[in-house]
């Protein structure tokens, strides 16, 4: 006779739906499977999977948690199998999450690290449990190609596809074309970290210490594209009031650029366009970035650029570049001399030794934007 199911009706705090919040994102997070919160309520109950739970836990303060497992990569510490959690799940997002048009982010040497990275993660499984439906599940991601050697679906065909990938994305590159780039690999991370049966949390941390600096740079875009913030503190205690000095301006022609910096390495710019009697603010470190990517792009002989902050194009005579920011519809126009100047203006900006720290430290806590 079936066993009847019952029904629990049960008030919880708003800290624990949070918490019951944080979990249905990392379970749903794989397959886009609907998962209720009375459903993961129900699999945590019948599991009592401990590190889920603590994954859940720590989801629920993402730039903390990511900040703290910044803190200990760094320092040379071993993350726990809830951080590896947390971090493959906001790689997914950064792989998976597109942030408009313009240059193709994660670039493909983030890729190959990707890839070699779940290589090495596939090399500490530990177990023979449920490993059939995750060697399908990774081909799925990868492209799903036929085994050339006809020996069914293992280990040895999602490395041989993985690898196949790799040489992929060098071929193309080598031949000057646009590679196909797995986006499927930050899905088949995060269900490592999550599901596999692996031997220790240490071999894993161990197996991927080569690769964290990229596995974290992908994670902190996610994490930025997902949550709108980066990867570090609003403050620090131990400076306040005591701000870096400012770099010095940069001149090029009839325009000037000059940068704040703050002592979090948060900074910003403001072009003076004196021509135009405009100046123009930029910031933060996202949008100076692609400012600088739209303009190298329309230089090179692009006619059309379109990203997350800005849509540039080419037309003729003075008008012969123009740039539009995205949230405010503000159109400028530049002849071929001025865009050149700018072009000249931002890379020496961004070149200045007093920036350099602060640069570093965003594309950590930004990720690749």
């Amino acid at each position: 006779m079936k066993a009847q199911q019952q029904t629990l009706s049960v008030r919880i705090s708003d800290a624990m739906r949070r918490r019951l919040e944080a979990a249905q994102r990392l379970i749903s997070g794989t397959n886009g499977e609907a998962v209720s919160i009375s459903d993961v309520a129900k699999r945590f109950l019948e599991s009592a999977d401990d590190d889920r739970i603590e994954a859940a836990d720590l989801l629920a303060k993402p730039t903390e948690t990511l900040l703290n497992i910044r803190r200990k990569w760094e320092r040379g510490l071993s993350l726990s199998r809830p951080e590896w959690q947390v971090l493959g799940y906001y790689i997914q997002q950064g792989c998976e999450h597109m942030a408009g048009g313009g240059p193709q982010l994660p670039s493909a040497e983030s890729y190959i690290d990707l890839t070699k990275a779940f290589i090495a993660a596939l090399g500490v499984r530990g177990g023979a449990k449920n490993v059939l439906e995750l060697d399908h599940y990774y081909l799925g991601n990868l492209g799903d190609f036929p085994d050339p050697d006809g020996k069914g679906v293992n280990l040895d065909t999602v490395v041989k596809l993985s690898r196949r990938c790799i040489e992929g994305i060098r071929e193309a590159g080598a031949n000057g074309k646009r590679p196909r780039l797995p986006v499927g690999v930050g899905r088949n991370l995060y269900v490592v970290f999550r599901d596999e049966p692996l031997r220790g949390v240490e071999p894993l941390n161990e197996a991927l210490r080569p690769y964290m600096r990229t596995l974290f740079r992908v994670a902190a875009r996610g994490h930025y594209l997902f949550e709108r913030k980066p990867v570090r503190e609003e403050s620090r205690s131990d400076l306040t009031g005591v701000r870096p000095p400012h770099p010095p301006p940069v001149v090029v022609g009839s325009f000037r650029l000059s940068t704040a910096l703050e002592e979090t390495n948060e900074f910003s710019m403001l072009l003076v366009l004196e021509p135009h009697r405009v100046l123009y603010p930029l910031e933060p470190y996202p949008v100076i970035r692609e400012f600088d990517v739209m303009l190298k792009a329309l230089a090179s002989g692009e006619q059309l650029w379109r990203g997350q902050e800005f849509f540039g194009y080419t037309g003729k005579g003075d008008g012969a570049f123009n740039f539009r920011r995205i949230s405010n519809g503000i159109t400028l126009n530049f002849s071929s001399d001025e865009w050149a100047a700018l072009c000249d203006l931002i890379a020496q900006g961004l070149a200045l030794p007093e920036l350099q720290p602060a640069l570093k430290d965003s594309e950590l806590a930004y990720g690749e934007i």
